[in-house]
């Protein structure tokens, strides 16, 4: 998924979905206190009658741009990166699961079991619906329109969408299943509003399965690989799927306009635009934490370690190839983000503490998650960041190798002759290039055409540069060039073709070529005194010799080339 919907936690997530129920959103900021309190009594003296009636509450005011929603970076991290509270004044502690564009966070509250949405005023509590009436509820995705979704806990998991403009709702179960007997998350969101949906048949021997919930039908993963298998769907973006089969195979899958496609035996847990991160065996018998780019060509990157390291985790990958995760070295465990595969940097901690985690990142390099302050148990809600324009960043696309095999340079052809158009484009991102991806031009007739190949016999007369230019997916270029030269047809010329077929082996017996070069020669002079009926008359000897010598001193083609030309001539005198 892109930051437009991140959703990952220490847990693996799943969903199915439909619309529900309505209720108004509310704004509830609860102290620690009056938690406990909520706790013990149901009651709290700050709220005079317990949580608010989520059926009368107003809506809180949404925040519509990042200017609006500033981080002070008020904390520094004990390795010196930029850090901020995300937990507001005396509020209770909460797990950060994801964050957007204009830096909305979405996640859990920690102990008494909220969804919290963090807009730059401290946390807020998300409604429950009135299907979930005291359910417990987390906060596990978030889009660039501010919505969230996630799961409740009303028996089973069953998944909700908030938005900040319609509230809450609660979605129907997937085709064929009792709400009561699967267990169903909303885990993910994209930018389009698509829901990824898993779910756990309770009442059945089926493992895990998934789908996209669009707003109103569900669109299933379809993997026919029977009960066995559990589909482990993992993030959206831009309507494609990605996650890992667990049972009768381990292979990546990615699903796309209802197609499944099972890839290398690895397991992403993240997806951003061209990028998906999570944990590979890549040849050494162990699983590391990689990268991957997605395009055509693309290939699994081991991300670096620090020595000593005993145990990481994978959380998040934003759309420049940024990773996020937590990783431990001599018994202490820190957030860590990777620049690059091999640029990995230790986010810290409050100080005086041995643990932090990054959960998610987006793509202007806000990266939130938790730290426990000295001596305490609590996990504290944290943002780092780091600007991508103060550091070094994934390697830039790099533009395609285009290469041209015909025609060669300085090559020279008679008006009128095939000439043979061949050439190559190669993307170190998306391999090989092929159709439009591939364009000819000449700098004296414009365009010549696209693909790897193909003939044209009507370049005008002069000297052409013919360039290839091959284009990326990303639309990055890379261009080769050679020189030609297009004569205008007269006997001369004709007679120079003559003898570069002499030279290749088309024409055998040197006698037979002379033969063939006094008569074009003869013409041509019969020509410059304005002689046509002469010039006529010796062109239909050539003719006569070449058809004498065909199978012969003259291949075929050969022969076919110069009486084709020779008659040319003959039609223009």
């Amino acid at each position: 998924m892109s930051e437009a919907a991140h959703s990952h936690s220490a847990t693996n997530f799943r969903s199915p979905g439909g619309t529900g129920m309505t209720t108004p959103r509310i704004r509830t900021l609860l102290t620690l206190p009056c938690m406990l309190a909520v706790l013990l009594t149901g009651a709290c003296a700050d709220q005079p009658t317990g949580l608010p009636d989520v059926s009368t509450t107003a809506p809180p005011v949404r925040l519509a741009t990042a200017d609006a929603v500033p981080i002070t970076t008020d904390l520094v991290s004990t390795t010196g990166v930029p850090m901020a509270s995300l937990a507001g004044t005396a509020a209770p502690a909460w797990l950060p699961h994801a964050i957007n564009a204009i830096r909305w966070v979405t996640g859990t509250q920690d102990g008494v079991t909220y969804a919290v949405l963090w807009r730059g005023n401290g946390p807020e509590i998300l409604p429950r619906p009135e299907a979930y009436a005291g359910a417990s509820m987390e906060g596990l995705g978030i889009n660039d329109d501010g919505v969230v979704v996630g799961r409740a806990h009303p028996n089973y998991f069953q998944p909700f969408v908030w938005d900040p403009d319609t509230g809450i709702t609660t979605l129907l179960p997937y085709p064929g299943d009792a709400l009561v007997g699967s267990s169903t998350q909303a885990t993910d969101i994209d930018a389009a509003g698509n829901v990824l949906v898993t779910y756990f048949n309770r009442d059945s021997n089926c493992q895990d399965d998934a789908a996209v919930w669009s707003g109103s039908i569900y669109a299933s993963l379809n993997y026919m690989g029977g009960c066995e298998t559990s589909v482990e769907a993992e993030a959206i973006d831009d309507g494609t799927v990605i996650g890992f089969l667990i049972g009768s195979t381990s292979d990546a899958f990615r699903w796309s306009g209802g197609t499944f496609t099972l890839g290398k035996a690895w397991k992403p847990v993240d997806l951003a635009g061209d990028y998906a991160a999570g944990q590979a065996d890549i040849g050494t018998g162990a699983l590391v934490p990689v990268v991957q780019t997605l395009r055509a060509g693309g290939f699994l990157q081991a991300l670096s370690l620090p020595d000593g390291s005993t145990s990481y985790q994978v959380s998040a990958v934003n759309a420049i190839g940024w990773v996020v995760g937590r990783v431990t070295v001599n018994g202490e465990t820190h957030a860590y983000l990777w620049k690059s595969p091999s640029e990995a940097v230790d986010l810290g901690t409050l100080e005086g503490d041995a643990f932090s985690w990054a959960t998610d990142v987006n793509d202007a390099g806000y990266i939130v998650g938790t730290s426990r302050a000295s001596a305490s148990t609590i996990d504290h809600p944290v943002v780092w960041h780091i600007s991508p324009a103060g550091g070094t960043t994934p390697p830039a696309n790099q533009p395609p190798t285009a290469t041209i095999t015909a025609p060669s340079d300085g090559a020279q052809f008679l008006e009128g002759e095939d000439i043979t158009f061949e050439g190559s484009g190669t993307d170190p991102e998306d391999g090989s290039l092929s159709g439009t991806s591939l364009v000819w031009t000449s700098d004296l007739d414009g365009q010549l055409g696209t693909s790897t190949g193909f003939d044209r016999s009507d370049l005008s007369v002069g000297t052409h540069e013919i360039t290839l230019t091959a284009t990326d997916a990303d639309g990055a270029a890379g261009s080769a060039s050679v020189s030609i030269t297009v004569q205008r047809l007269t006997p001369t010329a004709l007679a120079d073709l003559v003898a570069d077929m002499l030279a290749s082996g088309a024409i055998t017996d040197p006698d037979v070529a002379q033969g063939l070069t006094d008569k074009l020669e003869a013409a041509q002079a019969a020509l410059d005194r304005g002689s046509t009926v002469a010039a006529g008359n010796i062109l239909r000897a050539f003719i006569d010799q070449v058809e004498a010598q065909r199978g012969n001193a003259i291949t075929d083609e050969a022969a076919d080339e110069l009486i084709g030309f020779a008659e040319r001539l003959l039609s223009e005198i």
